[in-house]
């Protein structure tokens, strides 16, 4: 039995009055506890009061309305001081402020807070239990034929063939995350040659270059299919970072214009899913889960991430998302990746020709909307122009290929010259896959060195490693590098990736099966194709780097890869 010690004697009598409802010892001993701040039975009723009166101005509002989203996260659209219509999580602070000012608003007193964690708890069971779900989009969406892009200040634009307008009050579609920012947009006049003003501030001078960063501009304003990753490579003092962020505020406008890209993989999925479109500032090297994270991000594929770690919940993220990044040399060197990036190589500025960021931006902010409505119309024509588009062939990154051949026509260029400057781009894509994997940049030199050209030569697997390898050596390369596949069977892998790449620099790889084992067919339809004096020179270095140090710190590109075992010889 629960008892009081004397030491409380004295307190108990001086506060008896206090306590004279308390009618057991448990009570009691529950009043000791409280002594410095008693709470009396009316103030609870209060509390239950107010939180019920919050409760009943949310249900009797029909423009309040509860619902969840494919998270099963509850939400809450309420209207806003500007008479605008806002989705807002019954988990965020805002909404905690939002119904403390509705409940003074509406009764002339403060809540308690008690009260108000009391309705949030209860409004979330009602938005779960019976809300409706709705799928919530960060930025873009389709709905209903129609095209919605987020403004950010809880408007939207929706966007058809017939033109677009600017809606006050939209569907629930969108979720915000505090780092967004609007556009002040308040006309629904745009012009598409308004679009060609980016270049006044941004450091792409060549013809196609131009063509492809338009397109690509206005093609991140097409939801649901894969975009090609913005790679700005160039020295220092080229303007890589401000051509980025000048295309970031237009597509996806955020107090954070860059990021950093980080090597947690939760903590980057995480990052893509709260930025529609993630720009990465001097990224030196990009790693195979980094370059598999990015790829799936383009093609809409899901990821899955530990909800807590203290239970075994997963929370599910299925999107597709605009990426871009900046650095010196291209840092996504894996064929996936670069198979889906544009890359642009600027230009360093000359002194006479730079302009202070004061005077740079100033004039941007003052054309930013003219450029983004213009989108919008250029967006709107595209779509009137995309069923009309037919191809021969349809390439890798269909989707982006098709609607980029529509955009193209809507800005004034041509169907075949955009076909032409992206096939152009595509062959720097080769190259950079083709020299920067070794055994791709060996085995052109091998095939050259033993004049394999037009006539198929056949190897086995086993004989195929056997060969390069020897070369290799002979070459002065550490065949004892993470770099250098350890077995016919790493060796089948490296060259399933690149041979696509390979093929489009004129090395033709095929293969069938015998008794005896899997044979390789070598076609080099080039005639003497020499590697390129640059990188045979860094060759040459990393290979006198490895003599020095005898040791090496390149990546073990078997690690991820699940191809068949049947290539082994």
């Amino acid at each position: 039995m629960f008892t009081i010690s004397e030491k409380h004697n004295d307190v108990l009598s001086e506060t008896s009055e206090s306590y004279k409802n308390l009618e057991d010892e448990q009570d009691i001993a529950l009043g000791l506890r409280n002594l410095n701040h008693p709470k009396k039975k009316s103030d609870k009723k209060e509390s239950d009061s107010q939180a019920i009166k919050l409760i009943k101005i949310v249900q009797d509002n029909p423009e309040m309305i509860l619902f969840h989203d494919s998270y099963e996260e509850p939400y809450i659209r309420i209207l806003n001081s500007d008479n605008r219509l806002k989705n807002l999580s019954l988990n965020s602070k805002v909404l905690k402020s939002s119904l403390t000012t509705i409940y003074y608003k509406t009764y002339g007193k403060p809540i308690n807070r008690s009260s108000i964690g009391t309705a949030i708890d209860t409004l979330s069971g009602f938005a779960i239990d019976d809300g409706k779900e709705y799928e919530l989009y960060n930025r873009i969406c389709n709905h209903n034929n129609a095209i919605w892009y987020d403004l950010g200040d809880y408007r939207a634009v929706r966007i058809t063939s017939n033109g677009w307008e600017i809606i006050d009050k939209p569907p629930i579609l969108f979720k915000k995350y505090s780092h967004q920012k609007s556009h002040n947009i308040i006309d629904n006049v745009g012009n598409i040659d308004d679009v060609h003003k980016i270049f006044n501030y941004i450091n792409i001078v060549g013809y196609n270059e131009r063509l492809l960063y338009e397109v690509n501009l206005v093609a991140d304003f097409i939801p649901n299919i894969p975009h090609s990753i913005d790679v700005f490579c160039g020295e220092s003092g080229s303007a890589k970072s401000t051509t980025m962020k000048f295309k970031k505020c237009l597509v996806d406008p955020s107090s954070n214009l860059t990021l950093s890209l980080p090597k947690d993989r939760n903590e980057l999925i995480q990052m893509l899913s709260h930025n529609y479109h993630a720009v990465f500032d001097n990224v030196t090297y990009i790693t195979q889960e980094q370059s598999d994270i990015f790829c799936r991000a383009v093609t809409g594929d899901g990821f899955t991430k530990r909800a807590l770690f203290t239970d075994d919940d997963d929370v599910s993220y299925n999107y597709k998302r605009c990426i871009g990044y900046t650095s010196i040399n291209i840092a996504g060197t894996k064929s996936d990746l670069l198979n889906r990036s544009i890359i642009f190589e600027l230009e360093n500025i000359l002194d006479s020709n730079r302009r202070s960021e004061e005077d740079l931006w100033g004039n941007f902010n003052r054309e930013k909307n003219d450029i983004v409505k213009g989108i919008f119309s250029a967006v709107s024509k595209a779509m009137e122009i995309r069923p009309t588009i037919k191809l021969k062939s349809i390439p890798r990154m269909a989707d982006f290929v098709l609607y980029g051949c529509a955009i193209a026509q809507a800005l004034g260029y041509t169907q075949d010259e955009f076909i032409n400057a992206y096939a152009e781009n595509q062959k720097l894509q080769n190259i950079e896959v083709v020299e920067s994997d070794i055994v791709g940049t060996y085995l052109m030199m091998f095939v050259d060195e033993m004049n394999i050209s037009f006539k198929p030569y056949e190897y086995c697997v086993r004989d195929l490693y056997d060969k390069l390898t020897e070369y290799v050596r002979k070459e002065g390369y550490n065949i004892k590098s993470k770099s250098w596949p350890q077995d016919p069977k790493s060796l089948s892998r490296r060259l399933k990736r690149i041979m696509s790449n390979l093929k489009s620099e004129g090395l033709e790889i095929t293969h069938r099966t015998t008794n005896q084992c899997k044979k390789y067919i070598l076609t080099n339809h080039n005639q003497k194709k020499p590697i390129s004096e640059k990188k045979q020179n860094e060759i040459t270095a990393k290979k006198e780097s490895e003599i020095i140090n005898n040791k090496d710190t390149s990546e073990d590109y078997d690690c991820d890869d699940n191809t068949d075992d049947k290539w082994e010889s």
